[in-house]
């Protein structure tokens, strides 16, 4: 009986699988908080602003990629002031109002297969943001804020999933104000 129950424990030792653990390592993370504030406004509108899209047919948004409506809106910044002298704004990814493969804003109105796009308009080509992307992070404009005032010129367009359908478009975006 002991050969039994030996042969039986050394069979599950050897069948089981292995647990090895490495080493681990330290991670640090640094931040910084900062006295320096702007005010924004939205097209005179205060932080919280409604930019409206042109209507457009469906026939301008028939394919995937496709985009059309470029609407353009301006974050004026004023006030401005603290040590550090520039800024961009930041859009978030929460809310499940951005598509985080893509970035771009979902739809919660009744069109179908339609997205909203937004763009740097201080980047020399519009570059594409993508909202709550780490890319975004590595890419944005900052606009000097020394002098108390700045404007943050962005863009927003429809972009096409597919053959789109005919409807509302309605989305929303989270931003901050990011200085350096």
């Amino acid at each position: 009986m002991k050969n039994i129950t030996l042969a039986v424990i050394s069979s599950l030792i050897i069948s089981s699988p292995m647990v090895i653990a490495a080493t681990g390592g330290t991670i640090t993370f640094n931040g910084k908080l900062t006295a320096t504030t702007c005010k924004i406004d939205i097209e005179g509108q205060g932080a919280d602003a409604l930019v409206k899209l042109p209507t457009i047919g469906v026939n301008q948004l028939s394919a995937l990629g496709e985009t059309a409506g470029s609407t353009s809106f301006n974050m004026a910044l004023s006030g401005c002031s603290g040590t550090l002298s520039s800024a961009s704004a930041f859009f978030e990814a929460g809310g499940g109002n951005v598509d985080v493969a893509t970035g771009r804003l979902n739809n919660s109105g009744s069109a179908q297969l339609v997205q909203l796009q937004l763009r740097d308009g201080s980047s020399s080509k519009n570059a594409i943001i993508k909202a709550g992307s780490q890319e975004q992070a590595m890419s944005m404009t900052y606009v000097d804020t020394s002098s108390g005032t700045a404007t943050l010129p962005y863009l927003v367009e429809y972009y096409a999933q597919g053959k789109t359908t005919p409807g509302d478009v309605v989305s929303k975006v989270v931003y901050s104000i990011q200085y350096k």
